[in-house]
């Protein structure tokens, strides 16, 4: 951690299928205009909206990363690391 920032990791399996889904989220969420898609999302309903992540990147200037890392063949580690500037 650096002074003036918070830093947040957590790491989380998935399964190949689930992984590569939440790989193509990111994907699109890094090239996004993100107040664009932050009102697309809040219009929507139903589970697994996002919401969390845009709130980070646009209320709080936060830097996310993801790593995908293979675990076993079948299953993938996906750690997220969140800065936030104090």
């Amino acid at each position: 951690m650096r002074p003036g920032e918070l830093l947040f990791c957590a790491k989380n399996g998935a399964s190949e299928t689930s992984a590569s889904r939440y790989q193509a989220s990111v994907q699109a969420l890094i090239t996004a205009d993100l107040w664009a898609e932050y009102e697309k999302r809040a219009a929507a309903t139903g589970k697994g909206s996002g919401m969390g992540l845009l709130s980070m990147l646009i209320d709080y200037s936060a830097r996310i990363g993801w790593h995908f890392a293979n675990h076993d063949g079948q299953r993938y580690m996906i750690t997220t690391t969140v800065r936030i500037p104090l």
